[in-house]
């Protein structure tokens, strides 16, 4: 398994590169499992492998690829903080991506996309997140509409 991530600094015209291990970037597997490309990383932002805080970086690109088998996250950083864009891309043919603006110091918007494999785009999630009451949870506002995940995916099949 071969895990690479491409990075650009900001300021910076050259990207870097990091190659990591399989033990490197992935939390062990339990119960006799094995690694493959979309087994649980150790970090929860490929940015958290650099170096660097996101306000540093114009992007990431993170590539796993086992044989056949590949995982790839693009991720864009807007403002250095909740503003960013992730593309992700699997062997499978599946993407998705999510775009994430933030508003204030307070709100964050979400919206996610999702094609599935021989399918179109669909917009699966689309949320404002309100993080005013730093005592509570953020309150999580869809935008939706009454539609559940499985139907808002199934606008994929529609061609």
């Amino acid at each position: 398994m071969e895990i690479r991530i491409r990075y650009l600094p900001k300021g910076e015209v050259t990207p870097r590169e990091i190659i990591l291990s399989a033990g490197e970037y992935f939390d062990p597997p339990g119960d006799g499992k094995t690694l493959s490309v979309r087994s649980c990383a150790k970090l929860l932002n490929v940015y958290e492998y650099t170096p660097h805080r996101p306000d540093e970086l114009c992007w990431t690109v993170l590539e796993i690829n086992d044989g056949n088998d590949f995982w790839h996250l693009r991720t864009l950083f807007l403002d250095g903080k909740r503003g960013f864009m992730h593309h992700s891309s699997e062997s499978d043919g599946s993407e998705e991506i999510i775009h994430s603006t933030d508003l204030s110091p307070n709100y964050c918007h979400i919206i996610r996309t999702l094609k599935e494999p021989g399918k179109s785009w669909s917009v699966v999630s689309n949320m404002l997140i309100d993080e005013r009451d730093a005592t509570a949870d953020a309150t999580i506002t869809a935008f939706c509409g009454p539609w559940s995940f499985e139907e808002l995916k199934e606008f994929g099949n529609v061609q």
